[in-house]
Parts: C-alpha cells; structure tokens; sequence
C-alpha cells in the first residue's frame, strides 16, 4: 500500500512538471511561431498557451505586431558632385496575417528596409532645387 501511494506522488510530480515545462505566455501585440523537429506547426497569439514540451515544440520566434520605427541615415550624390545627407525616419509592421511570411521570408527586415529606401531615393536628383538656389543668390547679389 505504502508502495503503490509513493508511486502515485511521483507520477503526480512529474505530471505537473510535465504541464508546467509546456506552458508558455505571449504578451500583447506579440505572436510566437512554433515549430515542430524545425518545421512550422503554429502561431501563437497573446495569452497563455502549451507546446509538447522536452524540444519537441520549440518557440522559434516572437514576432511583435507594435509600429515600430528605423532611423537611417542616406548619403547620395547629387547631378552638380554635392553629397547630401539625410536623416530618414521609417515606421513599419508586420500584419498579423503576414507573420508567417515576416519570418521565413526575410533574413534582415531593417537592412532589407534600409535598402530599399536607398534605392527609392537615389535617383533623386536635387540639381534643379540647387539650380533653382543658386539663381536666386546669383540674382539677389546682382542686384544693387
């Protein structure tokens, strides 16, 4: 009888452990990816949720849905040999029906961003602004 309750216990104990190891907390405006032996099983929304513990389930990524924001700064040359620096501020998110593609799609989504901001800006061409500058000095300073 003593045998068969120290048994029970155990079997207890490590039942509740076995649940404990399993549950997992995604906070707000969050998701996690989970995936099973390296392949993607699920998404996780906020709140708690279980996994199968022991490495089989892994958490392989929280993703976070906020706004967030890149400061990148953008040096290009000008027509006229000027280099001018800018200062651009970038907001992106990933949209919640998105995430899957966010993850296994993009390696470095700020410097894949960052590219493409340097791509859209350079072939601006801010000759005809400093044309349009320096005939207005050149006018001004004629002009007795």
């Amino acid at each position: 009888m003593f045998g068969i309750s120290v048994f029970l216990v155990i079997l207890l104990v490590l039942v509740i452990v076995l649940i404990i190891s399993g549950l997992y907390v995604v906070k707000q405006q969050t998701v996690a990816i989970i995936e099973r032996f390296g392949k993607y099983q699920r998404t996780s929304t906020s709140g708690i949720n279980f996994k199968i513990p022991f490495g089989i389930d892994v958490i392989a990524a929280r993703i976070q849905l906020r706004l967030l924001q890149s400061e990148i700064v953008v040096e290009t040359k000008t027509q006229d040999n000027v280099f001018v620096t800018m200062n651009v501020a970038t907001q992106y998110r990933v949209n919640e029906q998105n995430v899957i593609d966010a993850y296994y799609k993009l390696m470095h989504p700020e410097a894949q961003i960052k590219s493409y901001i340097e791509d859209a800006l350079l072939p601006l061409k801010f000759k005809n602004k400093w044309q349009r500058k320096c005939q207005l000095t050149a006018t001004s300073l004629s002009k007795p």
